[in-house]
């Protein structure tokens, strides 16, 4: 698996738990507290989709061939992933 694949599929993970904890932050706090916490939580595992490859991984700049990079493996897949995971939940239960 090259750099861009495990990148992607990191964010793709932290994605989804992001979505199920946006829902059990949404399902169980007053929507006053709930969404700012909820912004809060989502801008925490983004920033976490970028530093697990670097540190973890030890994936360098370099080995991602993407143009985009860590935007393009990271952000993209974490934000639709986190988004489909909360609306699908929430619409379901």
């Amino acid at each position: 698996m090259e750099a861009d694949e495990k990148m992607m599929w990191i964010a793709i993970l932290l994605g989804i738990s992001a979505g199920l904890l946006s829902y059990i932050l949404d399902a169980n706090l007053p929507n006053t507290i709930s969404y700012p916490l909820i912004l809060f939580t989502m801008i925490m595992m983004l920033i976490l989709t970028g530093h697990i490859p670097e540190k973890i991984l030890k994936i360098t700049k370099e080995e991602i061939k993407s143009r985009g990079g860590w935007f393009s493996n990271g952000v993209i897949p974490f934000y639709f992933t986190w988004l489909l995971t909360w609306v699908v939940i929430y619409n379901i239960i």
